[in-house]
């Protein structure tokens, strides 16, 4: 996980995820409060029930970090597993 920031937001502008700014990532828990964990850069995280039975969503809370733009976040896969939208995946489901 790491978390986008600029000196300064523009709220009409679009950030690039590419593009993100300083980057600044958490490396480990610290505590918690309630369901949040959170990291040592004050992130904190905590998974909240989705609109799909039997799913959860992610909650991410970046507002410690002055400047926030974006979050990315990287999940660990199976490597047989197809990565939909980069063309791996069946046309089709089987």
């Amino acid at each position: 996980m790491a978390i986008g920031a600029l000196p300064s937001i523009d709220d009409t502008h679009y950030y690039d995820p590419a593009m993100p700014g300083a980057l600044e990532a958490p490396t480990r828990v610290v505590g918690s409060d309630g369901d949040w964990i959170i990291l040592d850069d004050g992130t904190r995280i905590r998974l909240i029930p989705g609109p799909i039975d039997d799913c959860a969503q992610l909650e991410v809370d970046a507002s410690g970090h002055a400047g926030a733009v974006l979050v990315q976040l990287a999940l660990a896969r199976d490597a047989a597993e197809p990565l939909f939208g980069t063309g791996d995946a069946p046309v089709t489901p089987t």
